[in-house]
């Protein structure tokens, strides 16, 4: 065993036993409509204890000290650690590259490399009391997380409707506003609006608040739109079943009588 692995099994910081979380790219893959800002850099600086997961489905879900010992070239990468611990000291660009995402700024996930450099980064920095990786490659996605909000209920009321024979389409629409660089970083900006596209529905639907958005060919950014239309679409759901039911109501009463 390695003086290194001797040295931290002997005294494990009290984080090693904290499990390896998973990067949930998810949002990224369902939801990329709705990035607001995305920043990336190929020489930022990382809290290496602010690192949370990975997107390597290997090691997510082992401990930190399980993944010193388990991780598939760590018996690669010790060794060179020992020989050259400055490497991880150093501030010049990372080779080979090492990636983290993240969606806050402050929680990173390990992207297409660099895991077992990242953990070992962590044990080493404890040891000697520091913190910070540099030369790594950062992308932060930042969500426009108040219009992604009132979409999800949208679509979830629109459902609703569509089981009552309302069919309505509700699409969205980003565009790259603009674009601030220079060598080694970047930040993309980007707007997102919601459309509603004509569907299908009787013309006893054509007092829903829907159609008349789409009437009108009016986008909504602002999500307090959303929620007044929200709001609407409800009243005039509950309003439609409502009716219904006292419908129902009459015919009912109406046969007990005869």
């Amino acid at each position: 065993m390695s003086d290194f692995l001797a040295r931290t099994d002997a005294n494990p910081p009290h984080w090693a036993g904290e499990v390896i979380g998973k990067w949930d790219d998810h949002k990224l893959r369902l939801y990329g409509g709705f990035l607001r800002r995305h920043y990336w850099t190929d020489q930022g600086s990382i809290n290496v204890f602010c690192i949370k997961g990975t997107d390597h489905p290997d090691y997510q879900g082992l401990t930190w000290h399980e993944f010193l010992h388990r991780g598939k070239r760590m018996d690669r990468n010790i060794p060179m650690l020992e020989r050259n611990p400055g490497y991880y000291l150093e501030t010049d660009r990372k080779k080979p590259s090492m990636y983290y995402n993240s969606y806050d700024g402050i929680d990173w996930y390990i992207g297409a490399d660099g895991n077992h450099r990242s953990g070992l980064a962590r044990f080493l920095f404890h040891e000697r009391e520091m913190a910070y990786l540099h030369g790594v490659h950062l992308n932060h996605y930042e969500f426009d997380e108040p219009l992604l909000t009132v979409y999800l209920a949208l679509h979830e009321e629109l459902s609703q409707h569509a089981a009552q024979g309302f069919h309505m389409d509700l699409s969205v629409d980003r565009f790259h506003h603009s674009r601030e660089d220079t060598a080694g970083w970047k930040i993309d900006i980007f707007t997102t609006s919601l459309f509603f596209g004509a569907g299908e529905w009787r013309r006893e639907y054509q007092d829903n608040p829907a159609v008349s958005v789409i009437t009108a060919a009016r986008a909504i950014t602002d999500p307090m739109q959303g929620w007044e239309l929200l709001y609407s679409l409800r009243e005039w759901r509950d309003k439609g079943t409502a009716t219904k039911r006292s419908g129902l109501f009459r015919r009912l009463t109406g046969w007990r009588r005869r």
